[in-house]
């Protein structure tokens, strides 16, 4: 199927991500604080609040400026201004389990394992060509892929001469071609690693790899410049699911990987494939349709070649020197660090007998260049719901009253945050216009940061009909982050938490999640007469 309508080509229609006025900001702001405060805190808020709001305060003087960034903004005041740098490039920490987000595919029953195989069984098809590295395609007219096989780096042209796209005999005729390749050649030392270490180090590292040689440019451009990755792994993991959500979301010592690229295909030598991206470009959920759609349609085992003159692949390669080891054997040593390191509000109030803040993200793309907001899960109604589900002396109507408000309180806010109507987009914008020497009680009080520390991190993407997992890591390294694909039958969670924390157990908060939707079904049974969807 080929869809006639180019990317982009509707974005005109969309219109531009509001500004929310200082009142709907701050009244959803002021709830939201309202479960992790006392009531003498609350109130000391509440007056910073209304004193925020005082006509030509410092609010309204903020909100102003806001307005007049959004009216010379051309695409959306947030996205243009501030949204990338501030959610991306300033969180210097290593893209491994902290930012990449990570999709698991069901395997597809009509691929033959041996396709896969790097090291077994792969009978050679046709000349391999290396090619001098002269080629410097024009960033808009881009039409080849990656391909990572043993930490070495290949280019795979999607397209023959004539603009035609190859065939899936082809392509398999050039991934056959490469990996005969990688097998006779110089293994080069794995540069790949450099982009799993922490940005600062990458940064370095990278300026110094330049800095060898005008090829390791080029070699850069073709990388970075690539529509996307395919990793061939030469190694299996087996029917353990922990296994292979490790290979796809890090790798094993991040080794064969290329962690900047947008979109990565991993595929080990039994055929077991995932994918993996950096999250910067977009957010996960685009690349998950995209995935579904294509994961719909099971492979042909009759792929054919076109016979038609297709370009080789060829091999880019970097220069380096001693420095350039040095400095793969400590970004070695810092990810395996990493790694090692490596319903939501019920278990874990379950689990850890309190309520804490809560991030779930909603979507803003109905807006030009939208992305995302913050959909604030705890609230006074779950808060209430969480207390009330542990409360013996409730009856199970007072509970299933409680998740009913609980869950009416979510869907509001979520429709409220994919109508551009959330508070921490707002809140940021307005945070970041203060001047020299101006301040203001309500960013200053201690509940304005704690309140933003999202020890639940959550995110839903599709149904996941063809995924069997999905996940991304925690920002804080005390939290889960959690992603769950709702399907119309079953409901898929991938949790993880940082092993260097005493205070997280990702198997512990897996068994609470159960218990949790158990108990939920109960009472919605009990309440309804007839069996629950949960």
């Amino acid at each position: 199927q080929v869809n006639q309508d180019k990317t982009f080509s509707n974005q005109s229609r969309l219109p531009k991500l509001p500004v929310p006025t200082l009142e709907e900001t701050t009244t959803k702001y002021l709830h939201s604080l309202r479960p992790l405060l006392s009531d003498k805190d609350f109130a000391k808020n509440e007056a910073h609040i209304k004193d925020f709001l005082k006509p030509n305060g410092l609010g309204r003087i903020l909100q102003q400026r806001l307005i007049d960034i959004d009216r010379i903004s051309p695409n959306n005041w947030l996205d243009d201004t501030w949204w990338i740098k501030k959610a991306y490039q300033e969180w210097r920490v290593s893209l491994v389990i902290n930012s990449n987000w990570f999709f698991l595919f069901f395997n597809d029953s009509n691929t033959p394992r041996e396709y896969f195989s790097i090291d077994n069984g792969v009978k050679p098809r046709g000349h391999f060509s290396e090619f001098q590295l002269a080629y410097s395609p024009h960033p808009n007219s881009v039409k080849y892929i990656l391909i990572i096989v043993k930490n070495q780096f290949y280019i795979l042209d999607g397209y023959d001469k004539s603009g035609i796209r190859l065939t899936a005999g082809d392509i398999e005729k050039q991934l056959n071609d490469i990996i005969a390749d990688v097998k006779k050649a110089q293994i080069d030392p794995p540069v790949g690693i450099l982009t799993a270490d922490d940005r600062d180090s990458w940064t370095m590292s990278r300026e110094r790899l330049l800095a060898i040689s005008p090829q390791n440019r080029e070699t850069l451009t073709f990388i970075e410049n690539s529509l996307f990755a395919v990793n061939l792994d030469d190694y299996a993991t087996g029917t353990d699911l922990d296994k292979f959500l490790g290979n796809i979301f890090h790798g094993f010592d991040g080794h064969n990987r290329w962690f900047d690229k947008e979109m990565s295909i991993i595929v080990d030598s039994n055929g077991r494939a995932g994918m993996n991206g950096e999250h910067s470009p977009c957010d996960a959920l685009i690349p998950a349709f995209a995935s579904e759609w294509i994961l719909k349609e099971p492979t042909s085992l009759n792929a054919q070649l076109s016979g038609r003159p297709i370009p080789p692949p060829f091999r880019i390669r970097f220069i380096t020197n001693e420095q350039t080891l040095k400095d793969i054997r400590a970004a070695e040593s810092r990810t395996r660090d990493l790694i090692a390191d490596s319903d939501a509000t019920l278990a874990y109030y379950q689990l850890h007998g309190r309520v804490v803040p809560t991030y779930e993200t909603g979507a803003t793309r109905k807006f030009l260049r939208g992305r995302t907001e913050t959909v604030r899960t705890l609230s006074v109604e779950s808060k209430a719901f969480v207390e009330g589900m542990l409360d013996k002396s409730l009856s199970v109507q007072q509970k299933y009253d409680r998740l009913q408000a609980a869950t009416k309180a979510h869907t509001n806010y979520s429709i409220d945050a994919s109508n551009g109507k959330g508070c921490d987009r707002h809140l940021l914008g307005l945070r970041l216009l203060l001047q020299k020497g101006e301040s203001h009680p309500i960013f200053e009080e201690p509940i304005f940061a704690k309140s933003q520390e999202w020890l639940l991190s959550t995110s839903s993407l599709t149904s996941g009909d063809y995924f069997s997992g999905t996940g991304f890591g925690c920002v804080y390294p005390n939290g889960y982050g959690i992603n769950y694909s709702p399907g119309e039958h079953i409901m898929k969670f991938g949790i993880e938490s940082k092993f260097s924390s005493s205070e997280t157990d990702t198997k512990a908060l897996k068994e609470s999640i159960i218990k949790a939707l158990r108990d939920m079904r109960n009472i919605c049974e009990q309440v309804n007469g007839k069996p629950s969807k949960l």
